[in-house]
């Protein structure tokens, strides 16, 4: 029977505790590596993301930008949007995630250019540039048949989560610096009214619908029109442009009874790149002298409509047109103003029917245009800027109520000094801007209040959605200066403020 060495014994575990805290050792710096390589990804994923974020404000704002500056290749392009008040506020979520690599809450933000900023970098965190590879091609582990993730932000730095043929895997794009594509051709292009004019020439209306997908914002559409079959060269053939936020356009100086095809293209910008959608057709026959005078027992209406009051105390005469059909669309009307609109057939001896219309406050379409409603002297007496007190201070407190949210709004005024004129009362209006809300769904709600009451309690807003307050104050001269305010309501299981 043989002796154990305790010598032998203890040299023994020396090595293995020695080759332990070796193997320790390695994993700790393979672990190190791995954790600063991560971070390197993702402080790079990061600064990419910030960068295109930049890119995308003054592509936005690529017709002032190029107004001001012959080549935009010029260091001061970037000082020229901080110091722009509406690119400013585009690059506000783009400058917080370069220099605290967080990203900004559009819940914070107080301007329109920085919420759909901050909603342009979250959409990068959920769907990464560039494009999966082919399944076939995928090697190593990419290839292995396991879900290993679901959405991309699950991969680390530039990768992707593509499916492999058998499962999903982080993989490594294709096509990761690719140019925007063109808009899609615009959708349901169809024709509305037409109108007979005393000169004999016709009008049309024709609308259309914003193309379903678009990786640009659109700049403005292109409508061309002529008499079908006239060649493109032809000089019979006409054409206008329109912002792109407006999906209608009324062709004028149509000759009657002549068969004719418009095309509507949409247009966006990439740097000083024109990118163009295909274009819609659509086609339609003006109506006739004849066909006209033997329609109007049965469809043809006297319309006429004239502003009753104004807050902006503007006076404007009254205005007819003689209508084909039942729609039609009043254009060039001004910013809150009721109107009075009548209508009757022309041809039967009965009583027209009447109905007012209130038109919008200025503020109600600011979130949605990319360029600023020009209706800002209108809503504000020049000379009452500093002869009335001025609304400050504007703030809400949200409470759910029965699945909605009632708001609480209060605001102060400016000291008050001698010489000033004494107020009548306020006008507290607010409207529902989100994106979600489709073209012509606005509507803006107004009250008007005693001069001593500095608050309000509004009903029914919904949460998680995006609105616009102003309080007005007013006068027998008419309005004064003003507060405004973007609201973001919260969700109903968040805590309310």
């Amino acid at each position: 029977m043989h002796r154990l060495d305790p010598h032998a014994f203890t040299r023994t575990s020396a090595k293995m505790l020695l080759l332990r805290n070796l193997c320790c050792f390695l994993l700790c710096c393979v672990f190190e590596v791995s954790v600063a390589r991560r971070t390197e990804e993702a402080e790079s994923l990061e600064k990419m993301e910030s960068a295109r974020c930049v890119s995308r404000c003054l592509t936005l704002h690529i017709t002032q930008i190029t107004a001001a500056f012959r080549h935009l290749q010029n260091d001061r392009v970037l000082g020229w949007c901080e110091n722009h008040r509406r690119c400013s506020q585009c690059l506000q979520p783009c400058k917080e995630l370069w220099e605290t690599r967080r990203a900004l809450s559009p819940k914070t933000c107080e301007h329109h250019e920085c919420v759909t900023s901050a909603e342009f970098l979250r959409s990068l965190r959920v769907q990464k540039q560039g494009d999966c590879p082919p399944a076939q091609r995928a090697s190593g582990f990419a290839a292995a048949c396991v879900e290993s993730c679901a959405r991309d932000h699950e991969c680390s730095g530039v990768k992707k989560c593509c499916s492999n043929g058998c499962g999903h895997t982080c993989q490594s794009p294709a096509n990761l610096f690719k140019d925007p594509l063109p808009p899609e051709t615009p959708q349901n292009a169809r024709t509305a009214n037409q109108t007979l004019h005393p000169d004999g020439t016709v009008s049309v209306l024709v609308l259309w619908e914003t193309p379903r997908e678009s990786d640009l914002v659109l700049h403005h559409y292109k409508v061309t029109w002529s008499p079908r079959g006239t060649p493109s060269s032809s000089q019979s053939r006409a054409g206008r442009v329109t912002d792109g936020d407006v999906t209608q356009m009324e062709l004028q100086g149509l000759q009657p009874n002549t068969p004719y095809t418009a095309q509507i293209q949409a247009i966006s910008y990439w740097g000083q790149n024109r990118l163009k959608s295909s274009r819609a057709h659509v086609s339609f026959t003006t109506t006739s002298q004849n066909s006209a005078k033997s329609q109007k027992d049965s469809s043809s209406y006297i319309l006429r409509w004239y502003p009753e009051v104004c807050s902006h105390n503007v006076t404007k005469d009254e205005k007819t047109a003689t209508v084909q059909g039942t729609h039609y669309v009043i254009t060039g009307l001004l910013f809150a103003c009721k109107y009075r609109v009548a209508v009757k057939p022309v041809a039967e001896q009965r009583s027209e029917v009447t109905t007012s219309v209130t038109t919008p406050l200025c503020l109600s379409l600011m979130g949605r245009r990319k360029k600023p409603a020009a209706c800002a002297r209108e809503e504000r007496h020049p000379q009452l800027k500093k002869a009335l007190r001025r609304p400050e201070k504007l703030a809400v407190l949200f409470q759910p109520v029965n699945g909605s949210l009632q708001a609480l709004f209060s605001w102060q005024l400016s000291p008050e000094s001698s010489g000033q004129t004494p107020s009548s009362g306020f006008q507290f209006s607010w409207v529902k801007v989100s994106s979600g809300s489709s073209n012509g769904s606005l509507i803006s709600q107004t009250h008007v209040l005693p001069p001593d009451q500095l608050s309000l309690t509004v009903d029914a807003l919904q949460p998680s959605s995006v609105y616009r307050v102003q309080v007005q104050v007013l006068s027998e001269a008419g309005n004064g200066p003003s507060v405004a305010k973007t609201l973001h309501t919260p969700a109903l299981n968040s805590t309310i403020h």
